[in-house]
C-alpha cells in the first residue's frame, strides 16, 4: 500500500550515520547502531488505514505540532510502560493542500536522530592519530581537546555544522570545490529561512535574527489555544503552549548551582 512512502523514508533514514533497518514487533523500524529507534514506519496500523511515521522528539514538540496541525501531526498512543510518550506522529498519506513535504520529513528524521543518537561524534581516530598530531606540531598548531562541560566552541557554528553533516543528501565526499560551494549555496538558505531549530524554540534562524520570533510565537499560541478550546479532551495534562524563546545559547549549559554562583 505505501511502498513509495517506505522507499522515501528508507532513503532518508539510511543516509544518516550508523542507521540500520529491521522489523520490530512486526513494524518496520530504523535504529541507530542497531539499538536506539529513530522512527517506526506504520502502514495501516491496527487497521486505521493510514500511513504514518512515529519519531522521538524533544520535549514540547509533539504537543505543539499535533495541537497546531492535527491534519499532519498526531500523538502516537503511549503504551502502559510509557513507550512512545512524547513521540511525534506524522501522516505520510495526506493530499490536496496538505501534500507531504519531504524536506520537512527529512528534517524531522534528522531531529529524531540527533535526539537519540550517541553524543559528540566528531572526535574520531583521524584527529587523535599520531600522524595528524605530528603534522599539527610541525605546523605549530596547538590542539584543543574536548572535555565534559569544558568547551570554547561556538554553539551556532557547531549547530550548523552538525546539521550540514547529518542532513540527508550530504555526500560522502565532494568531487571539487565548486561542488562543495554549490551544495552550501542550497543548504544555507534552507538552514536560515526554513529549518525550524530545536534550540530556537522551533523558530527559523531568520525569524530570530530579524526579531519576528515573538510575533510567530504569539500566532502559534493563538492556534494552540483555539485547538484546546475546541478539543480539550486531547490535552490530558495541561493546555498546550508554544516553546519559550531561548535567552542564551550554550553547548554545555551550567548547572543551577553554577549558574547561581555566576
Amino acid at each position: 500500500m505505501g511502498q513509495r512512502e517506505l522507499d522515501r523514508v528508507r532513503r532518508i533514514a539510511l543516509a544518516l550515520p550508523g542507521m540500520n533497518e529491521r522489523l520490530s514487533h512486526g513494524v518496520r523500524c530504523f535504529f541507530v547502531r542497531d539499538q536506539r529507534p529513530v522512527c517506526y514506519y506504520h502502514d495501516n496500523h491496527h487497521g486505521d488505514g493510514r500511513i504514518s511515521l512515529w519519531c522521538p522528539a524533544p520535549p514540547g514538540v509533539q504537543e505543539e505540532l499535533a495541537g497546531a496541525e492535527p491534519k499532519r501531526f498526531f500523538k502516537p498512543p503511549t503504551s502502559a510502560r510509557g513507550t512512545f510518550s512524547g513521540w511525534l506522529g506524522v501522516f505520510l498519506d495526506t493530499s490536496g493542500e496538505d501534500t507531504v513535504d519531504w524536506d520537512e520529513i527529512a528534517a524531522i528524521l534528522e531531529d529524531a536522530y540527533r535526539h537519540v543518537a550517541p553524543g559528540k561524534l566528531d572526535r574520531g581516530s583521524s584527529m587523535t592519530s599520531k600522524p595528524v598530531t605530528f603534522l599539527l606540531a610541525d605546523l605549530g598548531v596547538t590542539q584543543s581537546h574536548s572535555r565534559p562541560h569544558v568547551s570554547n566552541d561556538n554553539p551556532y557554528s557547531e549547530a550548523q555544522f552538525k546539521t550540514l553533516k547529518y542532513r540527508p543528501g550530504f555526500p560522502r565526499r565532494f568531487t571539487s570545490i565548486e561542488a562543495a560551494r554549490a551544495h552550501c549555496q542550497l543548504f544555507f538558505p534552507w538552514y536560515n529561512e526554513h529549518h525550524r531549530h530545536g534550540g530556537l524554540g522551533l523558530h527559523t534562524a531568520a525569524d530570530v535574527h530579524h526579531g519576528q520570533a515573538p510575533a510567530v510565537r504569539a500566532r502559534r499560541a493563538d492556534v494552540l489555544t483555539a485547538s484546546y478550546l475546541a478539543h480539550p479532551e486531547r490535552f490530558v495534562r495541561k493546555p498546550p503552549a508554544p516553546r519559550e524563546l531561548p535567552t542564551a545559547s550554550w553547548i554545555n549549559p551550567p548547572g543551577k548551582k553554577e549558574a547561581a554562583a555566576q
